[in-house]
């Protein structure tokens, strides 16, 4: 009979043991508990990667132009200087364009593919002469700027051209101006001095 007991008593002990391990084992067979990171707020990641909410913000406000005028052909553009006393109208007018030598008996046909030539008038209504230049004029053709020297203008066979003078007060001269360039559409400005004064478009 106690060794009945005891034997029981052996059994049920190696029961609670067997258990207990067993639930140990569970234990270190749960996965850890994993400690969520927190994700990157807008305001973490680099300025640099995170787009304006108003990107026109970044843009300098438009500005509208305030220089030298722009005419169609036929415009007159009135330059004054008060501090030289000078004053002058110029008009870009007549606009003459060939493919071929503009003499029947010489020059040249243009090595660009047109002659353009426009005539201008120039007047002096200032107190003090104007000198006169054709290279102050310039024509833009496709983003392409030439002179009257460019190409074969200046053996074009033209009969007559703007000549560089004086004109004094009270007096006009003018003349054409013969452009050898790739286009029949453009841009001529004129920059006396070097600074752009006036433009026509054609």
């Amino acid at each position: 009979m106690a060794s009945r007991m005891v034997g029981s008593l052996a059994a049920a002990v190696a029961l609670v043991l067997v258990a207990g391990v067993g639930a140990a084992v569970h234990a270190d067979l749960r996965p850890a508990a994993v400690t969520p990171v927190p994700s990157a707020t807008p305001d973490a990641r680099p300025s640099e990667h995170r787009p304006s909410a108003h990107p026109s913000a970044r843009r300098s406000a438009p500005v509208r132009p305030t220089g030298p005028e722009n005419f169609a052909m036929g415009g007159t553009a009135v330059i004054v200087d008060p501090a030289a006393g000078l004053s002058e109208t110029v008009r870009a007018h007549d606009l003459n364009v060939s493919t071929t030598s503009l003499s029947p008996d010489y020059g040249y046909s243009p090595i660009h593919g047109y002659y353009v030539s426009i005539d201008v008038t120039i007047t002096n209504t200032g107190s003090q002469p104007v000198v006169v230049n054709p290279l102050d004029f310039q024509l833009i053709v496709d983003g392409v700027t030439a002179t009257v020297q460019t190409g074969n203008a200046p053996v074009s066979g033209a009969s007559s051209a703007l000549d560089s003078t004086a004109v004094d007060p009270g007096t006009d001269v003018g003349g054409p101006l013969t452009f050898d360039v790739s286009g029949v559409h453009g841009t001529l400005e004129y920059l006396p001095a070097g600074s752009l004064a006036a433009s026509w478009q054609f």
